[in-house]
């Protein structure tokens, strides 16, 4: 009887482990945090801003060099983080802008999410 009170305890335990492991790689993973590699810079020239109103997190992707589909890179900004950017991002368009942050790749695509306006800078 101990030995099967043991076991339960010890798989109560690993239970646990394991959802508050999940929880905390779930919420790590939330926009808001950025993961992947360390922060770089890229240019270039605004072709094209999409404000996705029904997609998950309503995010508004800044297509830089040709437009979508074609695009070099994305920065994506999540509907979170949108009221921080002053001017919006319209005001971009033809602009050139760098931006910093977390190169990740999105289906074959590069872009960096930016969760504040310190990442963006236009260039004169």
């Amino acid at each position: 009887m101990k030995t099967r009170k043991g076991l339960l305890l010890v798989v109560g335990i690993l239970l646990a482990i394991g959802v508050a492991v999940h929880y905390a790689r779930r919420q790590w993973n939330a926009p808001g945090h950025a993961t992947g590699s360390a922060a770089q810079e890229t240019c270039g020239r605004v072709a094209n801003v999409y404000h996705d109103t029904r997609g998950e997190g309503r995010p508004t992707f800044v297509d830089l060099g040709p437009d979508y589909p074609n695009q070099d890179f994305t920065v994506l900004i999540w509907q979170s983080d949108l009221g921080r950017f002053s001017p919006p991002p319209e005001s971009w368009l033809g602009k050139t802008i760098c931006v910093t942050g977390p190169i990740k790749l999105y289906k074959g695509r590069r872009e960096i999410i930016a969760y504040r306006p310190t990442q963006i800078r236009i260039r004169k």
